[in-house]
């Protein structure tokens, strides 16, 4: 295993998000600077939601959501707002109301308005205020309405560095207030799949000089694989276990990213050179993301993971 000096760089999405720290470098985690111990499970509390204001009814000048912290809640209110952008899958051309972000590494972003009790509308735009339309990985979702069987929305992306905007409006000129949910997870340096809910069998080869997600509670290293899923308001949660136990040649590290979680979870030689995890997904609508990296940078090839979500 490597050793760490901790973080000094305090671009909150030069880190990972699930154990981000603005300060100089300071150790937010509940693990020694050295790592996670071979066999262990590391837990990191998260941090609260960050708290943003209204949006601006003008695209351009759109409201900047700051990423110190994994999730962050949006006030919006279209009921003054006029209508700005169109958007495909907008039905009405009602007010809108928009917000910024910057990330400085690839991530994966999701939003919702669920618990609205009007009929709502997202869309993902670039820096010039377009609607954004090319797949950015399978299974997302760049403009939406009426998801998980509600009148409410729900967009997921993978995005690489650089600006981008979100429109939140109503279908069919629908206006009101409610709370927006945005959270953000560093993406892997390797593919992102789909995770299937129940039980399943994923492999892969993790390859490359390096690694997106710099880990300093487990200090992993070496590139990644990772696998998302959103879930709905009404899904119960559950326990979500993953092992590459008897899987991999190399010593691998897995970590879990549910950025509504109250716990970061990590775990490296649960069984020799591999792991096992298990992590609380805890009930409602939101983004989930397990990582297989490596412990070391030169940690890295095929793996077969065994996997079971709720």
């Amino acid at each position: 295993m490597r050793s760490s000096c901790g973080p000094s760089n305090t671009d909150p999405t030069a880190v990972n998000p699930i154990n981000v720290s603005t300060s100089d470098g300071g150790d937010t985690s509940s693990s020694s600077k050295d790592g996670a111990p071979d066999g262990s499970t590391q837990t990191t509390p998260l941090p609260d939601a960050s708290v943003v204001g209204d949006g601006d009814d003008k695209c351009a000048k759109a409201t900047a959501i700051p990423l110190g912290t994994p999730r962050s809640e949006l006030h919006a209110d279209t009921t003054k707002a006029v209508h700005d952008i169109d958007a495909p899958c907008s039905t009405g051309g009602g007010p809108d109301v928009f917000y910024q972000f910057t990330v400085s590494k690839k991530v994966v972003v999701y939003v919702d308005t669920f618990g609205a009790s009007w009929d709502t509308e997202l869309v993902l735009l670039s820096s010039d205020c377009k609607p954004m339309t090319a797949a950015t990985m399978d299974g997302d979702s760049l403009c939406s309405d009426d998801a998980c069987n509600t009148s409410q929305s729900r967009i997921v992306a993978l995005l690489q560095p650089g600006n981008y905007r979100i429109g939140v409006g109503g279908k069919g000129g629908a206006v009101g207030a409610s709370t927006v949910h945005f959270e953000v997870v560093l993406a892997p340096s390797g593919k992102e799949t789909a995770l299937p809910q129940g039980m399943s069998e994923q492999s892969g080869t993790t390859s490359g000089d390096s690694g997106n997600v710099q880990d300093e509670t487990c200090l992993a290293a070496g590139p990644e694989d990772g696998f998302w899923w959103t879930s709905c308001p009404s899904d119960t949660g559950g326990m979500l276990t993953a092992s590459t136990c008897g899987g991999a040649t190399w010593e691998t590290l897995l970590s879990t990213e549910i950025p509504r979680a109250s716990t970061y979870v990590c775990a490296s030689g649960t069984c020799n050179l591999q792991s096992a995890i298990s992590a609380m997904v805890p009930p409602g609508a939101g983004l989930h993301q397990l990582l297989i990296d490596g412990q070391a940078a030169t940690a890295r090839g095929p793996y077969v993971m065994q996997v079971t979500r709720p």
